[in-house]
């Protein structure tokens, strides 16, 4: 990641994807293909867009363009948080606001700056400066300041929930496997990827990959292969959902004891890792409440409700709910998800697959 046409600003790596880290954004906003891991340890793989908000005196809020990145953009706005220890620069024209203790502490001019500990600074260029001030929203010293991080957009609108619990999550590549289907060459997942040859579907190379399994085990694994032949791979091993990561000298596997099965050939600006913490941990309860209220009563996502447990059962020892639907029941069921038991019960029923079910009925 180093050299002139990738330095960040002094010949040094930069990140480009979405980061989440102790639920707060750190890096990037947007929409792509995600691995996260929610406050309670359950992994989850989707589509997903993430933003940084701030929310000035309780009633404007502020959307980031950017967060730990800078762009040039006279219309930007973005946010450095600590975990950004290089220099800002704030372009000419542009205002510096540094934000601590949930308020605004002091408005600067442009110039360079340091993040320090407890704070966060947020850089209007120099059209996003003159557009809050001609509507009079740009924030002064004093005004409250409450810095937020969402999930705003999800294929799966059931699991937003899930999305806006997350402790840590990182941005993927290609989609692989998405409810147990092959994905890899979907454009509603992967369009953005289909401009560059090395993201192609039958492009093979080193490749890096995480999955969700049917009983909800997270899976990290690397191979040398196209996309299309890990997604056909992993679905044949029982994958609910799946995604690359990333790739050539970039791949790399490590695992505690045995070392590095496969090594990276440079310097890694990122890595996700898997910690065994002993003790499960909780979002902060100021937040927890909002995101995901159940989550404060003790109650387990992968046990059914009492009413519904010996229907469950009965179901599942008729073999009519895939292994993959066998986990997080409390959430709402989809009209997919509907449809799979449906075609489940036919096809039990009828002794038949529902393609020959459908041309017995024509």
């Amino acid at each position: 990641n180093s050299g002139a046409a990738q330095s960040f600003p002094d010949n040094c790596p930069r990140i480009y994807s979405t980061i989440v880290k102790d639920g707060v954004l750190v890096n990037g906003v947007g929409e792509t293909n995600m691995l996260g891991v929610t406050w309670d340890g359950k992994p989850y793989i989707d589509r997903v867009k993430y933003q940084a908000t701030v929310q000035v005196n309780g009633t404007v809020n502020v959307g980031m363009w950017a967060v730990n990145n800078h762009y040039t953009d006279a219309k930007c706005i973005s946010l450095f948080t600590p975990e950004f220890t290089l220099p800002v620069s704030a372009p000419q024209g542009s205002k510096v606001l540094t934000i601590k203790d949930g308020k605004v502490a002091a408005v600067s001019e442009a110039g360079s700056y340091k993040v320090a500990a407890g704070t966060n600074l947020m850089v209007y260029n120099a059209q996003a400066v003159a557009d809050a001030q001609k509507w009079n929203q740009f924030p002064a010293v004093g005004d409250t300041a409450a810095v937020s991080t969402s999930a705003t957009a999800c294929k799966r609108a059931a699991d937003l929930p899930q999305w806006n619990n997350m402790k840590t999550v990182i941005a993927g590549g290609r989609m692989l496997v998405q409810n147990t289907y092959n994905v890899v060459q979907d454009t509603s997942y992967n369009a953005e990827f289909d401009s560059d040859p090395k993201q192609a579907a039958g492009y093979s190379s080193a490749r890096a990959f995480a999955a969700v399994m049917g009983d909800g085990r997270l899976v990290l694994g690397t191979a040398n292969a196209s996309m299309a032949q890990i997604a056909a791979y992993l679905k044949s091993a029982g994958a609910v959902n799946a995604v690359s990561l990333d790739g050539g000298a970039s791949t790399m596997l490590y695992v505690n004891g045995s070392g590095y099965l496969t090594a990276a050939g440079r310097p890694l600006a990122s890595a996700f890792v898997v910690v065994d913490e002993k003790v499960r941990e909780t979002r902060p309860a100021a937040q927890q409440a909002a995101v995901n209220p159940s989550s404060t009563t003790g109650v387990d996502a992968n046990t059914p409700s009492a009413w519904a447990a010996d229907a469950v059962a009965r179901s599942k020892a008729l073999g009519l709910v895939p292994d993959w639907m066998q986990y997080n029941y409390r959430s709402t069921l989809t009209r997919r998800e509907f449809c799979v038991l449906i075609k489940e019960l036919l096809e039990k029923k009828g002794g038949k697959s529902i393609d020959a079910l459908r041309l017995e009925k024509n």
